[in-house]
């Protein structure tokens, strides 16, 4: 399995929404997600075209616009959004020609499976609650 830059970025815009929905119900603009994690802007309109045709973002217009989620956050998979911008786990195989390729490509086939059972039970939800796990604590310095 194949994971670009492109679902790295969809997988972080679609975090920013999730992590804004716990707080509010307002859309966030992608100009202040673009800005808040380092993202391209252009880059992150494109995919936000792909997400809202897929039905998982909803898209506001006006000066008080910008993006929601359309579906909860732990009803959407990363292995959902995986196959949306890469398509399925096929990347991981060889051209069998031989039985030393056959066995190896049997071997593949495993890890494809096992990839798709991981990336299809890690919802948005878990994975954002993982994201909030691995920041960093702050410190008080106070005496």
């Amino acid at each position: 399995m194949r994971v670009t830059t492109k679902t790295t970025y969809a997988l972080q815009l679609l975090l920013a929404l999730a992590e804004r929905a716990r707080v509010s119900k307002s859309p966030i603009q992608l100009r202040e997600i673009a800005e808040t994690y380092n993202l391209p802007f252009k880059f992150l309109e494109q995919i936000a075209i792909s997400l809202k045709s897929a039905g998982w973002i909803h898209g506001q217009r006006g000066k008080d616009g910008g993006y929601t989620l359309s579906i909860p956050a732990n009803r959407l998979s990363m292995g959902e959004v995986i196959r949306l911008l890469e398509g399925d786990a096929s990347t991981l195989r060889i051209h069998v020609s031989s039985p030393t390729e056959e066995a190896i490509d049997a071997v593949l086939a495993r890890c494809r499976v096992s990839i798709d059972e991981i990336v299809n039970g890690t919802s948005l939800e878990s994975l954002l609650q993982d994201v909030h796990h691995r920041m960093p604590t702050s410190i008080d310095y106070s005496i």
